[in-house]
């Protein structure tokens, strides 16, 4: 079982320290290892250009853990939040082609078996089944 909780406080150094799960995203997710890995940094570039404005004395928390048939990816940010449901998203991909942002919530909603945010909308949980082996 893996566990991660790690504060990042730029986009560039979760990108290097999320390698290091390359091969346990492939183990858990098989085929779908590189799409949940770009649902997970779409996440983290929101929390970090939405939730904290970029300010880089704000860490964007990212918690990775493995259950038995589930694996939690947490992102928590210090902003003042959102609502995932008041969000609306394109009903296809289509439309997302002309559009310059919006991408990263469909990637996500399309991507994970669930994803949910807390009250205050500064924590954003995904929940992606593995892959049976």
């Amino acid at each position: 079982m893996i566990f991660h909780c790690q504060h990042y406080y730029t986009p560039h150094s979760f990108r290097e320290n999320i390698k290091e799960f390359d091969a346990a995203f492939h183990d858990w997710f098989g085929s779908e290892s590189l799409l949940v890995h770009i649902a997970l940094t779409e996440c983290f570039n929101n929390a970090w250009e939405h939730g904290n404005l970029m300010d880089e004395s704000k860490p964007v928390i990212v918690y990775i853990k493995e259950g038995r048939t589930r694996v939690y990816l947490r992102i928590e940010d210090k902003g003042a939040g959102y609502c995932f449901k008041d969000t609306v998203l394109p009903a296809d991909s289509d439309s997302l082609l002309e559009k310059e942002r919006g991408r990263g919530l469909f990637i996500i909603q399309n991507t994970v078996d669930w994803a949910l945010t807390d009250q205050a909308g500064t924590t954003t949980l995904m929940i992606k089944r593995k892959v049976r082996k």
